[in-house]
């Protein structure tokens, strides 16, 4: 959404005060229970009319209320586990950033629902920082399509979609595996973290079931965890370091015609031709009885000795030899295809080593790895060439 920076107008003031009047009714309309509610309100007395960032100390969210610091911080955790509250650690100098910041907010959403036509303040995003308030126009409901809705959704959720009924029982099986590992879990709702759970997408539910160990090991203070539902929201996972990959060897092994020997194969034929070409007396003179053209037999001998390193591969793969490449080319060839030998654009790849007198490795049956075309429905020798540019234009950054 695009920032408008402007003077408040007196039907802004009435918009901010009716949001934060909106997240009060919600609080009282909620399910959670009456100390919670209580505590909320009494703490949405702190806050702008935004429902923003505000700083009471403890002692005074318990004089406001009557009710023990224990209770405050007990229900203040079910509020934010519940996700009707953000909690955040305060990150500027002076004794007002040193309180915990508290932002309301709607359950598994930053924001309510806004009054048709009004102009609203967007609130704080989960994700956390002190970011100023952004003043969004809200579009007229007759103009909100379903193209304005998907636009909408934060980068962290998109693409996570809404699972098929096999993909729901995958997923609840890999959270009911990582639920367990979170300390003292059983103390809380595991139904309000499963449904946080939901809302990740695939790759984020893979990070933070292998990063949550890491995380959890690098709290000294045993007391410090908060509840899994809030690790979840906040994405704590990522705040923890993935560890260092093991650093590949110098050369791996690269079977022939598979992805690292196909990538190193090509990166070969892509170098300026260094073998040496010489017509021998018996073929100049072929060539002057017409029996040959000097063109045809050129092209020939380039294909057979115009690129010794590539010819070296062949041969090592005749001689039933291990080939090793380098291990800088793996990334690469991570990418690369397997290409079926009676294949349309396996010709297409042929024709392309027929044009620049290349060398082709005859894969004898097997399906052999290339770089990935773009379109298998369009002119596949272009297709060819263009991946061909793509792959060199890699490969020329790696080495």
């Amino acid at each position: 959404m695009q920032r408008h920076e402007h003077m408040q107008q007196p039907g802004e003031a009435r918009a901010q005060k009716s949001r934060v009047w909106r997240w009060r009714n919600a609080v009282s309309a909620s399910d959670l229970g009456a100390t919670a509610k209580h505590i909320l309100l009494q703490l949405s007395h702190n806050m702008d009319g935004n429902g923003g960032s505000c700083f009471p100390t403890i002692a005074e969210l318990c004089e406001s209320t009557g009710r023990s610091k224990k209770t405050v911080l007990k229900h203040l955790r079910v509020a934010e586990d519940a996700g009707w509250i953000d909690i955040r650690q305060g990150r500027l100098n002076g004794q007002r950033w040193r309180r915990l910041d508290y932002v309301a907010r709607w359950p598994d959403s930053g924001v309510a629902d806004a009054p048709t036509g009004e102009k609203v303040v967007e609130m704080a995003s989960e994700a956390g920082g002190n970011e100023g308030s952004k003043v969004v126009e809200e579009l007229h409901q007759d103009k909100i399509s379903s193209n304005n809705i998907s636009d909408n959704i934060s980068d962290e959720r998109a693409g996570a979609g809404e699972p098929s009924q096999p993909d729901r029982r995958k997923v609840e099986r890999a959270f009911r595996r990582w639920y367990p590992t979170w300390p003292r879990f059983a103390d809380y709702s595991d139904a309000t973290a499963k449904r946080v759970w939901f809302s990740l997408s695939d790759r984020e539910r893979a990070d933070c079931i292998a990063l949550t160990p890491a995380y959890i090991a690098a709290q000294t203070d045993g007391h410090a965890f908060t509840s899994p539902a809030v690790y979840l929201r906040k994405r704590r996972w990522q705040d923890v370091q993935a560890p260092a990959a093991e650093p590949l060897p110098e050369r791996l092994h690269a079977p022939f015609g598979g992805p690292l020997w196909m990538a190193w194969w090509l990166w070969q034929l892509l170098q300026p031709p260094t073998g040496r070409i010489v017509l021998t007396a018996t073929e100049q003179a072929m060539i002057r009885d017409g029996k040959i053209s000097q063109e045809t037999l050129l092209r020939d001998k380039r294909r057979r000795h115009g690129w010794p390193k590539a010819v070296a591969m062949l041969e090592a793969f005749q001689s039933k030899h291990k080939f090793h490449a380098p291990s800088a080319m793996k990334a690469l060839s991570d990418g690369f295809v397997a290409v079926l030998p009676d294949s349309p654009i396996f010709a297409a790849w042929v024709a392309a080593h027929e044009r620049r007198d290349w060398p082709f490795p005859d894969p004898i049956g097997k399906v052999i790895y290339f770089p990935p075309v773009q379109d298998l429905a369009g002119n596949l020798h272009e297709e060819v060439e263009a991946a061909i540019a793509g792959f060199e234009k890699q490969a020329r950054g790696l080495f």
